[in-house]
């Protein structure tokens, strides 16, 4: 157990020492992690569970029963046996750490640390005002016309997609973006309703990818409207785009490239407020604020349309919430102050790399390439 334990963090660190060379994380990106993630993602995928989620409560329950025992330990440390059972505790305790930051490095870290997209530096240089009022009004454009081509039940509601169906057809959409992004062509699980879902619903968390089982699992109660930008989101993740703006990048793409209008309507919706807010920004930096406010006002509106089928689908969304019971609802205010300190914490520590990232991504995509 001890050499186990030994050999595996060796390996962990001499894996994080060479995480610092960017070519090696890249290498390892292009070939040992795609079949990790393809191993991972399919023996997960047999489990209806989410593994990852329960696993994390284990080892929750794993670290109380050591600060138990350790507790216990200052009383029947005289007893042969009890000391034998807390030693041999911790030594199991010792294993599943070593494991754990081995897993963490090989499925999470080496990926992270390698260059933008495995492209190396994408672009350094600064976009033109113009150039974010081509990109924002692009994007408006388009949304606009999706969102009157999308299917409509007899009150003019937007018929929102089968999620088994649209998770079809983002890997459909995904996999033909692997002639651009090899990364893509691998293995795409299926995924899982978090437990926690009313917990993640409170955090305004719509799901994660967990580094240690490579699953992709989604908060059940999204609306149904951002279910397939959310599933290209996470599926970018477990292929091994771990980047927050490089998954909005890659998920905006296969969105917007799928042959159903309801999918691309999600491909640009949810990139609209990251690049609106971007070119609002270069606006106040050019102009005071009347005249910004006044070439804000001459460029395309987003069709009133957006909002109503947006806000449908959040009824829905609410509808679905309230029909189960939550016992912990009264600590959901607790779980929001928690997630605004921790999402204004990711912000900083991710910068560039956060979310709002995707809008430099998209500039050199439609204007560099």
């Amino acid at each position: 157990m001890k050499k186990y334990a030994l050999y595996v963090l060796i390996i962990t660190l001499i894996l994080n020492l060479l995480g610092f060379l960017q070519f090696f994380c890249d290498l390892y990106s292009k070939t040992v992690y795609g079949y990790l993630a393809d191993a991972f993602g399919f023996l997960w995928s047999k489990v209806p569970l989410p593994m990852g989620e329960i696993l994390m409560y284990l080892g929750a329950l794993l670290l109380v029963l050591l600060v138990v025992f350790s507790l216990l330990f200052i009383f029947l440390q005289k007893r042969k046996g009890y000391v034998t059972f807390a030693t041999t505790y911790i030594k199991c305790i010792i294993c599943i750490t070593a494991t754990v930051l081995l897993l963490y490095t090989l499925n999470w870290s080496l990926p992270l640390r390698g260059s933008v997209l495995g492209e190396g530096k994408v672009t350094e240089r600064e976009y033109t005002l113009a150039e974010y009022e081509i990109l924002r009004n692009f994007i408006t454009q388009n949304m606009n016309e999706a969102v009157h081509e999308v299917e409509r039940d007899a009150d003019g509601n937007i018929v929102l997609l089968d999620r088994k169906e649209a998770q079809e057809k983002i890997v459909a959409s995904m996999k033909a973006l692997a002639a651009e992004y090899p990364r893509l062509k691998g293995y795409y699980p299926p995924m899982k309703e978090a437990l926690c879902s009313d917990v993640l619903d409170w955090m305004d968390i719509g799901g994660y990818t967990y580094p240690y089982t490579l699953e992709v699992t989604c908060n059940k109660y999204i609306n149904d409207l951002y279910y397939p930008a959310l599933f290209a989101h996470e599926s970018s993740h477990h292929q091994g785009f771990y980047r927050e703006s490089e998954a909005n990048f890659i998920e905006f793409l296969a969105c917007v490239k799928s042959d159903d209008p309801r999918i691309r309507l999600a491909g640009y919706l949810y990139t609209y407020n990251y690049v609106d807010n971007a070119y609002q920004s270069k606006l106040m930096e050019a102009y005071n604020t009347d005249d910004a406010i006044a070439r804000y006002d001459s460029q395309i509106k987003v069709d009133p349309q957006v909002g109503i089928d947006q806000a449908y689908a959040r009824k829905l969304a609410i509808a679905n919430y309230e029909k189960d019971e939550h016992p912990l609802e009264q600590y959901s205010e607790t779980a929001e102050k928690v997630a605004d300190k921790g999402w204004s914490t990711q912000e900083r520590i991710l910068q560039e790399d956060n979310y709002d990232g995707v809008v430099p991504l998209l500039l050199h995509y439609f204007h560099d390439n």
